[in-house]
């Protein structure tokens, strides 16, 4: 997938993590397709309780977006290590404009105590879904600690859904003996964890909002954190102005955790709604034979990687040329392989995007709306334009404007077509900034196109506005230290604005980097994407 080539994953373990001929089933809900190597009856089972935790989740946070993401269930936690590439991760999930995926096991080794599959999928969709709802953004420590609240989820025969059960894999970090206090976890943004402290986070996170929602002791006062962090209210002061004296609420939380039994939430299955209709089918033998392929390359490919996977599976997917599933998966695989051929040496042309826009011509003999195909013959002309034929500008525009045609809701369709004006180095129309508006809207968990209209937004003088997407950005858990787009805020909220935030913007080297850029990022200037990657590379569970 072209929007996660920076993940970094080793040559010498991207052609064994899934079964190249497994019995795979397709199971599909209005929120989720997933794919599988289990039985129908254990396969809809599960959809059903992801619908279910979809729709808790949804009546609580209030998503703007209704997505469909699609989970990938692997046999084992070995195969979900061997496909990242990590030794330390459970399963990793990530959602971009291109869409929203997971990579769980089937099952998880019985020396891992409170930690399940289902577990691991339900933390990281916790993430995803805080990060749908436009309005309010979460810091960094609740985004952790609220995850680690509902990966616990438990599910009752009548659908009704309890939260709120002690993660046992956290038992060890609850009882600790360097527990971070309050103030050091609200403060965690601005002055990020450490080595081992990391798991603070996560530990005395779920800690302070099991106490703030289910305890019943402090009704209201987290929803008046939230809104004040919204404001633009400071962290501590926000905190301080919901909660009072937080040594006082540290004490409390203490007292809380020494309790012989927790609380837990019950959510009736009379507040959500119905899980929505499920269907379940095998997947022909096309897409059984290209789906390994599809997903090493939806897990991401880098200079090493690419080739070799392109040249694998052109073997599985030759005698399946009429097949649309199957040629819109080499697009992508041949697409990827030449783009980052192409910016190796800094030059693209034509002949080395022939064997991918032929694939994606295949794609459209097959099924003239296929959205995705439409979307890659538009990468293909604007790798070309930036490769120096910049006559093939407009016919990438031309593309990504079938493709929003085809489906007025594919936000990458609205994010590629604004970054061919920033590629060829021409000003946004305003068209193509109201598209990256819609875009966000359509897919608000992606960072990456929440920064680059927040910098766009920040160069219009639109500063109100850029305030509020650049938030969710600033509060990324998992972004480095060094934070580009919080040091932005910051600047904003200072009352920085025209010829003096425009400089600090290009201070920061933001705003630049776009798909179609061919020139590499020198020694000391990181790759801005980086700053943004919530779940692009995959996080130890």
């Amino acid at each position: 997938m072209s929007r996660k080539l920076i993940a970094a994953l080793s040559a010498a373990t991207m052609f064994h993590a899934v079964p190249a001929h497994a019995e795979w089933l397709e199971a599909r809900s209005p929120h989720f397709i997933v794919y599988a190597d289990m039985s129908e009856s254990d396969l809809r089972e599960r959809i059903v309780r992801l619908e279910e935790f979809d729709s808790a989740l949804r009546g609580l946070f209030k998503p703007e977006s209704e997505d469909r993401a699609t989970i990938y269930v692997l046999g084992s936690i070995a195969d979900i290590q061997r496909l990242a590439g990590d030794r330390r991760v459970g399963g990793f999930y990530s959602s971009t404009a291109q869409g929203s995926q997971g990579f769980v096991p089937e099952r998880l080794p019985r020396e891992l105590p409170g930690m399940s599959a289902e577990s691991i999928l339900f933390h990281e969709y916790t993430h995803h879904m805080l990060l749908t709802n436009l309005e309010e953004n979460y810091p960094g420590w609740v985004h952790e600690g609220l995850a680690e609240l509902f990966m616990t989820a438990r599910f009752a025969d009548n659908g009704d859904v309890v939260i709120g059960a002690p993660n046992e894999s956290r038992g060890w970090a609850m009882n600790g003996l360097s527990r971070w206090d309050v103030r050091r976890l609200i403060e965690s943004d601005e002055k990020p964890p450490k080595g081992d402290e990391v798991i603070e986070r996560y530990s005395r996170g779920w800690a302070v909002m099991h106490y703030l929602l289910i305890s019943g002791k402090r009704e209201g006062q987290f929803f008046k954190y939230v809104n004040g962090i919204n404001r633009g209210t400071p962290a501590l002061k926000a905190a301080e102005d919901a909660f009072g004296n937080l040594d006082k609420l540290n004490t409390e939380v203490d007292v809380y955790l020494r309790s012989t039994r927790l609380p837990t939430k019950l959510i009736p299955a009379g507040m959500r709604q119905a899980a929505g209709e499920v269907t379940v089918s095998q997947l022909t033998a096309g897409q059984r034979d290209i789906l390994p392929f599809r997903i090493r390359s939806a897990v991401g490919v880098n200079y090493e990687t690419a080739g070799p996977l392109a040249e694998k599976a052109r073997i599985a997917a030759a005698p399946f040329g009429s097949d649309s599933f199957v040629q819109r998966t080499m697009t992508e695989i041949e697409y990827d392989a030449a783009s980052l051929a192409a910016r190796k040496r800094e030059a693209a042309t034509a002949a080395d995007f022939a064997i991918a826009d032929a694939a994606a011509d295949r794609a459209l003999a097959a099924d003239s709306a296929n959205t995705m195909a439409m979307i890659y013959k538009g990468r293909i002309a604007a790798m070309i334009a930036a490769g120096g034929d910049t006559s093939k500008w407009a016919d990438a525009r031309r593309w990504f404007i079938a493709a929003n045609k085809s489906n007025p809701n594919s936000a990458l369709a609205y994010q590629l077509y604004y970054e061919t004006f920033l590629a060829s180095g021409a000003k946004p129309s305003d068209a193509a900034v109201t598209g990256m508006r819609r875009a966000v809207v359509l897919a608000p968990a992606d960072l990456n196109l929440r920064a680059q209209l927040a910098v766009e937004l920040a160069r219009r003088g639109e500063l109100k506005d850029a305030e509020r997407v650049l938030r969710a950005v600033a509060f990324n858990p998992h972004a480095k230290p060094d934070n580009k787009y919080t040091k932005l805020l910051q600047s904003i909220e200072g009352g920085a604005s025209g010829d003096k935030l425009a400089a600090r913007i290009d201070e920061l080297k933001l705003g630049k980097l776009t798909e179609f850029s061919l020139e590499k990022p020198a020694a000391d200037d990181e790759d801005e994407t980086a700053a943004v990657a919530y779940s692009s590379a995959p996080e130890a569970r």
